[in-house]
């Protein structure tokens, strides 16, 4: 077995320099069951005819767009020599789907795997190496439609809610009040089937509302700030039946199906997510090559190689700590400048460096 500081040598370190500028996205549309999804597809600016490069779908949080979170993570992912897609889900954006703002992981999930068979058509894919990212409510759709659809050969996720299911438990605290929102969802199916129009209900709360879960305090602050997230094609709303499909959806039923392609966990110590983020590591099936976990205070990087085997790993050795990259108390919100930054740079070394010696990567 390595000892760490065999392991700190032979460790890759991480460029924060851009390699490449900015792509700006292509207008695509694929086809999802008997719905026409709309995707931005980025293209490196230093792609040449002919070559096949790997390529990574970026699939968005909850209710979001490909304006947004999506999109900014592809388009600084295609700036590092990858072709990149996001896209609108069914009911978002400028997706197809009726009722809107469906927020139902099943369906994701299906249309995650329908994107994956758009970039098999594209000319600039390697059709054997093409990853997946999923970010907050994206990163429990990815590793599901990772664990049975064998195109997708990494996975990667930012502050990834696995355990929808746990989380919702979490948040309404006892079987009484679920079984209340399931109530609520029911009869709106039935006023819906009934002729009258769909019930929504606000994805985002106010600002400085009160008994708002953790995972919803600062996204105020991105998703109405035009400066940010907020975008026309995005709207501050859900499916008020959707929340019974959250209910009933985790990740952590499949992912142990992932292997032995490799997973890749990026969570922070003050984030919501972190707990979910070990748990899902802890439940995900063995071989999994190497992959990377970061959190704590100072920032340190930790490298989990084949097997259970834990190592420390010094951020310094790719980053200096002082560095104001990150945050003292680093929370890894997806929403977070520096967290996209930080994350771009970590999955851009898991998905083209790390694994030549196990899957030609």
């Amino acid at each position: 077995m390595e000892n760490i500081k065999d392991q700190i040598s032979s460790a890759q370190t991480i460029n924060v320099k851009a390699e490449s500028v900015a792509p700006h996205p292509v207008n695509i549309h694929f086809r999802s069951g008997n719905l026409t999804l709309s995707g931005h597809l980025y293209i490196p600016a230093d792609y040449l005819p002919g070559e096949k490069r790997q390529a990574v779908l970026v699939i968005a949080p909850g209710g979001g767009v490909k304006e947004q979170t999506s999109g900014r993570y592809a388009q600084e992912l295609a700036s590092k020599g990858f072709v990149t897609l996001a896209f609108d889900h069914r009911s978002y954006g400028q997706s197809e789907g009726y009722p809107r703002f469906d927020e139902d992981p099943f369906t994701k999930v299906e249309d995650t795997k329908n994107a994956v068979s758009y970039l098999t058509t594209r000319m600039e894919v390697d059709l054997e190496r093409i990853g997946v990212m999923g970010i907050c409510g994206g990163g429990g759709v990815a590793p599901t439609a990772a664990a049975t659809d064998r195109r997708i050969k990494a996975v990667a996720t930012v502050s990834g809610m696995m355990d929808q299911r746990g989380a919702m438990a979490d948040q309404f605290g006892d079987h009484a009040t679920l079984v209340a929102v399931f109530e609520a969802g029911s009869k709106a199916r039935t006023a819906f089937a009934s002729g009258e129009e769909p019930l929504y209900y606000p994805l985002i709360p106010p600002a400085g509302a009160p008994n708002v879960m953790e995972l919803l305090k600062q996204a105020p602050d991105y998703y109405f700030n035009p400066a940010r997230g907020a975008h026309p094609n995005w709207s501050n709303s859900i499916l008020a039946y959707s929340l019974e499909k959250l209910a009933t959806f985790s990740a952590l039923d499949t992912i142990r199906l992932i292997s032995p392609h490799p997973i890749l966990f990026i969570a922070g110590s003050k984030a919501a997510s972190r707990q979910q983020n070990e748990l899902a590591y802890q439940t995900a099936d063995e071989p999994i090559p190497r992959s990377y976990f970061f959190y704590k205070r100072p920032v340190r990087m930790y490298r989990w190689s084949i097997g259970k085997h834990i190592s420390l790993f010094p951020v310094s050795k790719g980053f200096r700590q002082d560095n104001s990259f990150f945050y003292k108390d680093f929370p890894c919100q997806h929403l977070r400048p520096r967290t996209l930054a930080w994350s771009i740079h970590i999955a851009t070394a898991f998905l083209r460096k790390i694994y030549v010696p196990f899957f030609h990567w």
